[in-house]
Parts: structure tokens; C-alpha cells; sequence
């Protein structure tokens, strides 16, 4: 090396940058290799896992403390970082003010927002309970008005929380309830669901709504059974 002036140049110039900023040139590449990767995950609608920083870790904690007595020391027994006789921080212990109040509470202060229901279901579903509660409550529990997401939700092996179709898939039924659904005594385990289906079901929207809650029971194996009321013979019928 020494016998070639050019290459003893080339050389000089260049082993201070291979030797001292080797690890800068590692860093340089390893980012040009997961350039690719990266923008394949974001065609897929994929995220790239990261750690949790300070403001995802700290959240929870805060709103824990949001909980305790506003304006004072926390009581004993609340948990969380804070000990009993501490006082919370001033933007937790504030008062609401009144730009803090959304538009209910203000609808609610103006009286008669709310009117109480007298009785759980309709007079045609109650009568369909009390004929499910004699045929089959001496085997399963019966449960009625239950929330279609209680029962079916969106596959997140397939379709992550925060993913738009795992949000379109859950919203799709998430304001959609069974009339009845029927559970083992012992364990709770789900038996059946039960729709009656009434004269309302017969309007092009609930049909709509029908053939959408059939085809969601049927991907994921929900037994769900239709029953209508016979009113010539006063008995419940199920829909074939």
C-alpha cells in the first residue's frame, strides 16, 4: 500500500470514515432496506407495530385520577399513583365549566328531555317471551333486547380495532339488538338467538337489515331462528 502514493491516499481518506462512522452508514442502510417494506405494509392498510410513548403510557393513569374528588386531596382506597391526602394537579382538580357541557346536558337542564317507558318490550314480543319462558325455561335462560355486538363482533385476527373495516364491519350492527337469545343455565353458553318477526319486517329497510343479520349469523355460526304469530290460531309459529 505504502509503494502506490495513490492508493496510500485513497486509503487515508477513506479509514477514518470506516472506521468512525461505520455505524452511521449501517443505520443509512438498514433504513434504505425497510423503505420498501414499510410502504408495502401501508398498502395494506397496516400500521407498523411501535412501542406506546409517554402521553399512550401516562393517559390511562390521568384518567384514573379524573375519577377521584375534583378540588382536593384523593380519598383513601382510590388507587392509582397518587397516595390518600395528595392533591391533584390543577387541570384535574378544576371545576366544568359551562363550555364543558355538551348539548344533552343543556336539553336536560331545560326539562322534559327524558320520558320513562312503563314496560320492557312491546305487547307482541312480551307475549312471545312468556311462550318461550313456558317451553324452554325449565332448560335455558332466556334474554331479550340483546345487542347483536354481544354476540357477533368483526374478526380481529383478520381485521384490526382501529383498521376502517373493522369500524364498518362493527358499526354495521353495533345498533341492531335480538328480540331473545337463549343461554345454557349452567355456563351461559349462547343456544340460539331469536327474531320476531312482526308486520314491521316486511318494509323494504328491515328487509334490507334481515338479509344483512342472516348473513352475519351464518359467517360466524350463530343459530338464529324467526318466529311470527299466528293470531287465527293464537300461537307462535316458527318462520320457515
Amino acid at each position: 500500500m505504502d509503494s502506490n502514493p495513490f492508493v496510500a491516499a485513497l486509503w487515508q481518506g477513506l479509514e477514518p470514515l470506516l472506521t468512525d462512522w461505520w455505524p452511521i452508514l449501517l443505520l443509512v442502510l438498514a433504513m434504505r432496506l425497510a423503505k420498501p417494506w414499510l410502504k408495502k405494509q401501508r398498502r395494506r392498510g397496516r400500521k407498523p407495530q411501535r412501542s406506546k410513548g409517554f402521553f399512550e403510557r401516562i393517559t390511562p393513569i390521568l384518567n384514573d385520577a379524573r375519577g377521584a374528588r375534583r378540588g382536593g386531596a384523593i380519598a383513601a382506597g382510590d388507587g392509582g399513583p397518587f397516595k390518600a391526602g395528595d392533591v391533584l394537579p390543577e387541570h384535574l382538580a378544576k371545576k366544568p365549566t359551562e363550555s364543558d357541557r355538551n348539548y344533552s346536558e343543556k336539553l336536560m337542564d331545560q326539562g322534559g328531555a327524558y320520558v320513562a317507558r312503563t314496560h320492557l318490550m312491546s305487547p307482541s314480543e312480551r307475549q312471545v317471551y312468556q311462550v318461550l319462558e313456558k317451553a324452554y325455561g325449565d332448560r335455558y335462560r332466556i334474554f331479550c333486547q340483546v345487542r347483536v355486538v354481544d354476540l357477533i363482533q368483526p374478526n380481529m385476527k383478520k381485521h384490526h380495532s382501529w383498521t376502517r373495516e373493522y369500524k364498518s364491519l362493527f358499526r354495521q350492527l353495533s345498533q341492531w339488538h335480538f328480540d331473545y337469545v337463549l343461554c345454557e343455565k349452567k355456563d351461559f353458553r349462547i343456544v340460539y338467538a331469536v327474531e320476531l318477526d312482526d308486520p314491521s319486517h316486511e318494509r323494504p329497510d328491515r328487509r334490507k337489515r334481515d338479509a344483512i343479520l342472516d348473513k352475519a349469523c351464518g359467517l360466524c355460526g350463530v343459530v338464529l331462528k324467526r318466529v311470527v304469530i299466528d293470531r287465527t290460531n293464537k300461537s307462535v309459529k316458527l318462520k320457515v
